[in-house]
This record gives structure tokens, C-alpha cells and sequence, in this order.
């Protein structure tokens, strides 16, 4: 789980779902972090905004499109990312499971 002060400009990190309730079809996004900016916080004041380049798998010719822009997170969505350690940890217990089950 990415912390504020882990974040690399320039680095990648990853936020991965499922595509199955046994949780052995992960499915990854690739973000790379850009910057951090301030916005009014829904309390008032300021709070960090991190912003991320999104790098789908598939671009699209739409400009406006997700993949050609960029996506916000505020530091409690953070704990979503994974660095590439914690991807590949994440990644070698799912081949684990598969293993263990027979189901390749």
C-alpha cells in the first residue's frame, strides 16, 4: 500500500482488481505518479491532491479520453496502489493459489 512519502515522480505503481470472486483473474492498471497539487478539502482548507498519468493497455484517438489524461487520488485513496514490489508479491501468491488448485 503506497504511502505519500513512497511516492517517486516519475515511478509507476499499480492498482489491481479482480475479474472473478476467487480472486485469481487479477486484472492491473499502471498509473505513474506525476505531482502533488493542493485542493479545498470538504472540511475546509487545504489537502494534497496526487496526480497520476494513467496507462491503459489499449490508447485511444479521443483526447479527452481517461488514458490520454490524468487521475487524481487524495491520500486515503492511495492505500489502492501497489509499488512493483508489492505488485509482484501480490502477483506470485495468486500463481501460488493457482498452483495449489490444479487450475492453470
Amino acid at each position: 500500500m503506497v504511502k505519500p512519502r513512497d511516492l517517486v515522480e516519475g515511478r509507476c505503481y499499480f492498482d489491481i482488481t479482480y475479474a472473478d470472486a476467487t480472486m485469481s483473474k487479477p486484472i492491473v492498471a499502471t498509473y505513474e505518479y506525476v505531482a502533488v497539487e493542493e485542493i479545498e478539502s470538504d472540511a475546509g482548507g487545504k489537502e494534497p491532491f496526487f496526480l497520476f498519468r494513467f496507462h491503459p493497455k489499449y490508447k485511444s484517438d479521443d483526447p479527452g479520453a481517461l488514458e490520454n489524461g490524468f487521475i487524481g487520488y487524495r491520500t486515503a485513496q492511495l492505500s489502492s496502489l501497489r509499488s512493483i514490489a508489492e505488485l509482484t508479491d501480490e502477483l506470485d501468491k495468486i500463481r501460488r493459489k493457482i498452483d495449489a488448485s490444479g487450475n492453470a
